[in-house]
Formats: structure tokens, C-alpha cells, sequence
């Protein structure tokens, strides 16, 4: 199979060193010239946290880009950091949950047709609040935390009330790697 070829790039937005958008000059496999804008550098964790009682955590938010109120498993970008280390940080900014036992799931791209956000999923097990958790003064006030069961996350991902993109995908590699069955 042909691959695309990249004749050059143009910087078009760089936002604050998470992310950059680029417009790229390229040769397509069929040989046509063209333009193709990329999103880069946007790489993220994600983060299935589950109880001792079989409960998944997620978060509730407002996503100004699709004007929808999503529910979410924590997840943000790397900012430099392994992402053993942005999982942590995140499950304890976003939802107030600690946990002294990780599994890394794997990875997957998000969106790989208009960006190179590669996931880092990880399984938290045992998670419990902690009294004096780190916050993102930004997070104030965006997220609401709630519990549901793994049968209860399944009906909503089959009656398509589950939207996100790295909840499904992370939750469905640990329940097809059967990192749930103990819960179920």
C-alpha cells in the first residue's frame, strides 16, 4: 500500500505547548498534490478507575466544542510526564481518587484521521478518595464525579448515551482483556 508523503510543513497554531495545528504539503498515494492540516503533540492518559465494589468513576463535564454535557473516565494530557505518572495526576485532579494499584491496558489514536493523539489507558483498581487532593485551579467547578457499575456502563455504551470516544474505547479494552470479570 502507498503512504502519503509529506513535502513540507506550515505551523499554524501552536496552543501553549500542548498541542500544535499544522498544515502539511503533500503527495497523496495516488500522486495528486494537496494540503492536509494536522493536529500534533496531543497525547493523553486515561485512566478506568475502579473500587473494591466493582464501581467505575468517571467524570461529568461541559464540552464547549460539541455544546454537550459528557460523562468521562479521567483522562488529560501528558504535559511533558510519563504516562504512568499524567494518569496519577489526573485521576487526583479530576476526580479526587487515589490508587496504589495500575495496570497500563495499552493504547490507542484518537480522531487518526485529523490528529496524532495517541491514549495512554490505564486500569486503577482499589481507588478511594483522598481528603487534600491536588486541583488544577482551572478544574473548579468543571467536573462532577460519579459511580456506575460495569453492567450499568455497558447499557449506556449499547443505548448510545455514552459518547466519548476514549470511555469507550478504554473501557472496552479492559473489559475484553477481562480486567472486569472479577466484578461482574
Amino acid at each position: 500500500m502507498k503512504k502519503w508523503k509529506k513535502v513540507k510543513t506550515i505551523e499554524i497554531h501552536d496552543y501553549n505547548g500542548y498541542y500544535r495545528v499544522e498544515k502539511d504539503e503533500v503527495v497523496t498515494p495516488g500522486g495528486k498534490t494537496g494540503q492536509y492540516s494536522v493536529v500534533r503533540g496531543a497525547s493523553f492518559a486515561v485512566v478506568v478507575p475502579i473500587d473494591k465494589n466493582g464501581d467505575i468513576w468517571m467524570v461529568k463535564q461541559h464540552r464547549y466544542p460539541i455544546d454537550k454535557i459528557t460523562l468521562e473516565l479521567p483522562s488529560g494530557g501528558l504535559d511533558g510526564e510519563n504516562p504512568l505518572f499524567a494518569a496519577k495526576r489526573e485521576l487526583e485532579e479530576e476526580a479526587s481518587l487515589i490508587s496504589s494499584n495500575w495496570e497500563r491496558l495499552g493504547e490507542f489514536y484518537e480522531a487518526n484521521g485529523l490528529a496524532e493523539a495517541k491514549a495512554y489507558v490505564f486500569i486503577a483498581y482499589d481507588v478511594k478518595k483522598t481528603k487534600n487532593p491536588r486541583q488544577d485551579p482551572l478544574d473548579k467547578d468543571v467536573f462532577e464525579v460519579e459511580k456506575y457499575s460495569i453492567n450499568q456502563i455497558k447499557k449506556m455504551i449499547i443505548n448510545n448515551e455514552l459518547i466519548d470516544s476514549p470511555l469507550i474505547s478504554a473501557f472496552s479494552m479492559a473489559f475484553f482483556q477481562g480486567k472486569l470479570d472479577n466484578y461482574l
